[in-house]
């Protein structure tokens, strides 16, 4: 329960009108079988899950004790979409705040017809000496330069969060006001329209700002973003959602002390490496989390500088994420930053366990955008294994540097050429041990070139597989069929849809040196007569210990059961909605 709520009622007062329980047991005990019955205490804590307007309009002309709890409480303005309604808002609004406005802690305006009929019916000014949080949608220019006029007098104030409903080309006015709120913790400025753009020059303040979260939900230049930095000691946390290159050329900035500095997230950064550089060079001493998505300069991509740049100026980084972004409409380059890439790699990222992954998106104006990205190492399928005979199973852990690369949904045989003969380069730049093929048209033939571009795969994901082209393969394909799974280190495979036996039967031929198989969707056949086909060809083509996931709807008691007339049930293991198979 909010501690000052207990502080700032009238004790005395309430214990004149406290009920009686009307239901007695004995002497020592009491039995409460109406609701006016519960203690003080007790409607404080429910009080502080209620919005005020909701809460007045419900208790305040109950009785006599209700009115006294509702004139000694502090109050929230939370008001939910269902329980407030354009039509009564104004009076439930006037009839509350006009006599509570030196109790309110907090205001929640979620539309902008609530921000219009407040303003309408109120000023936020002095009176308002309680305000600790506050939340408008739907501001214009002219409220939003008054309104930080007025909360310079609130000095309980200590979050701030505006959404702004038409372009403002200059936010200079803005930031130079907010760095004088003299309690503020925590602003989020966002717009109703994704694509504003807005700029932000130099910001000059006498005072420093109390800032420790700042949330800049839109564009703004290295210049403008350094000089807030500079006006908020305190910060902690910094997100931007867009970060541009500066007109002016920046060789240096200022050192920034930013002790308490420990997160940073740009969503999309367009600054140079050499610039970024300068950034993080000046600002990022003590961060410990950073989340950038960075487009337009390949030097991102160089490892070895990044690790660099890491170990330099970031010592206490222990989460890093990181995004590249490439759009190729023609033709690829293959840059001398490309080639880099694979000191993404090294002993350093590997005792970070950061991994990196590749996704390759076909976009639907036909070009392709190269995701390339480096996260924290999670748990993947393919690092299930078996404890013991008690088949219990555990995720190993990483064990050296694994790549993944993940070919999108859009992908189609349309684009196959164009991706072969363009992005070669980027799939042999890595010993990429991971692949994961998410469209549903994939065919036999894009997945043998696939295979044999990447000779090191561990494990391969499949969305689905098409055998249709299989009984048309030239002779030069098949001796391509037979290299690839003579030479297969695949030992997991992972098939989301089957509807033929054909798929799984190519599948185990091409990984002879398979130790797991998982599969999903295979509803279309029978479910007894695949279980026999797939364990008797496992038994025939596989010369190991391997292990079967069948993904159910429900793993249950008849799917046990039709299993044991086929396997014994000492092999089988069930983990939810999966059941394992030992073989061998």
């Amino acid at each position: 329960m909010n501690q000052s709520n207990r502080i700032f009622c009238n004790n005395k007062l309430l214990e004149r009108t406290m009920r009686k329980p009307r239901t007695s047991l004995d002497h020592e005990w009491k039995l409460i079988s109406y609701f006016e019955d519960l203690s003080n205490e007790l409607f404080y804590e429910i009080f502080d899950y209620l919005d005020g307007l909701d809460l007045f309009e419900a208790f305040l002309n109950l009785n006599v004790r209700f009115q006294c709890l509702l004139s000694s409480i502090l109050i929230r303005l939370n008001p939910s979409f269902s329980s407030c309604m354009q039509s009564n808002y104004e009076s439930r609004l006037i009839n509350v705040v006009s006599s509570t406005r030196q109790r309110i802690l907090a205001i929640f305006s979620y539309e902008k017809w609530m921000t219009n009929s407040f303003y309408a019916l109120l000023t936020i000014d002095s009176s308002f000496h309680r305000l600790e949080s506050l939340f408008l949608v739907g501001l214009n220019s002219y409220r939003l330069i008054s309104l930080l006029t007025s909360l310079t007098t609130l000095y309980n104030l200590s979050s701030l969060t505006i959404v702004i409903d038409e372009d403002i080309l200059d936010l200079t006015e803005t930031y130079r006001m907010l760095c004088g709120l003299p309690t503020l913790k925590y602003f989020k400025l966002s717009f109703e329209s994704e694509e504003t753009y807005s700029s932000l020059a130099i910001v000059t303040n006498d005072h420093f700002s109390n800032l420790k979260y700042l949330i800049m939900n839109h564009s703004c230049t290295f210049i403008g973003l350094t000089s807030i930095l500079s006006c908020t000691p305190q910060l902690c946390y910094l997100n931007c959602m867009m970060l541009n290159e500066p007109s002016d050329s920046i060789k240096e900035c200022v050192k920034i002390a930013l002790s308490n500095l420990t997160s940073i997230k740009i969503g999309k950064c367009y600054l140079s490496f050499d610039k970024f550089e300068i950034f993080i060079q000046n600002v990022c001493a003590e961060l410990k989390v950073l989340h950038i998505n960075t487009y337009s300069d390949t030097a991102y991509l160089n490892g070895s500088r990044w690790e660099q740049s890491i170990q330099q100026n970031m010592p206490h980084l222990c989460k890093f994420e990181f995004q590249y972004h490439e759009i190729v409409e023609d033709t690829f380059e293959f840059t001398p930053h490309h080639a880099l890439m694979d000191q993404f790699v090294s002993s350093f990222w590997i005792k970070k366990q950061w991994t990196i992954e590749i996704l390759i998106d076909i976009l639907d104006w036909s070009g392709i955008e190269i995701i390339y990205s480096v996260h924290p190492y999670a748990k993947r399928w393919h690092e299930l294994n078996e404890l013991n005979g008690n088949h219990h199973f555990y995720y190993i852990e990483q064990q050296q540097q694994s790549v993944i690369v993940t070919i999108s949904e859009h992908f189609h045989i349309d684009s196959e050429d164009f991706f072969f003969s363009n992005f070669h380069p980027v799939l042999t730049t890595f010993q990429v041990s991971h692949l994961v093929i998410e469209s549903k048209t994939i065919s036999i033939r894009t997945l043998i070139e696939f295979l044999h571009l990447l000779p090191n795969l561990d494990s391969l994901k499949l969305c689905s597989l098409s055998l249709l082209d299989l009984t048309n393969f030239s002779r030069t394909e098949n001796e391509t069929l037979h290299s690839i799974s003579k030479n297969s280190k695949i030992t997991k495979v992972n098939l989301e849809q089957t509807t033929q036996l054909a798929d799984v039967e190519l599948l185990i031929d091409l990984c002879p040196q398979l130790q797991y198989f998982e599969m999903k969707d295979f509803t279309a056949m029978d479910f007894k007569l695949f279980i026999q086909f797939v364990t008797m060809k496992i038994f025939k083509s596989i010369h190991h210990s391997c292990v079967l996931c069948f993904c159910m709807t429900e793993a249950n008691d008849k799917a046990f059961e039709l299993l044991q007339d086929i396997i014994p049930i000492e092999t089988m293991a069930c983990v939810y909605n999966k059941i394992y198979i030992k073989l061998k």
